[in-house]
């Protein structure tokens, strides 16, 4: 699954290609199972829990940037993104998700 099938969930296009720029273009298991399966892009909690390197980053910033837009709208996530491309990373998890 390619970072960019995530403008479908109704991901920020700058945050997508934030997510290129410091990850890769394409998601790693566990990231696509938490969008998919985990519907953390609509707004599921859960706790990914996966070997060091598995991608679990990405899931709490997908998770994060959905609570920032329901909770406060499009211009947190214009200060996100930005704060993302400067480096700065989001990892709140709240759920569960096992990917072995």
């Amino acid at each position: 699954m390619r970072v960019q099938s995530l403008e479908a969930f109704g991901v920020h296009r700058d945050l997508l290609r934030a997510w290129e720029n410091n990850y890769s273009k394409k998601l790693l298991p566990v990231q696509a199972e938490a969008a998919c399966a985990g519907k953390v892009l609509a707004g599921t909690s859960l706790i990914a829990y996966a070997p060091t390197g598995a991608g679990k980053t990405i899931v709490g910033e997908m998770e994060a940037m959905h609570a920032a837009t329901v909770l406060y709208g499009a211009d947190l996530i214009d200060a996100a993104v930005g704060a993302l491309i400067g480096g700065a990373l989001l990892v709140p998890l709240l759920g569960t998700l096992q990917i072995c």
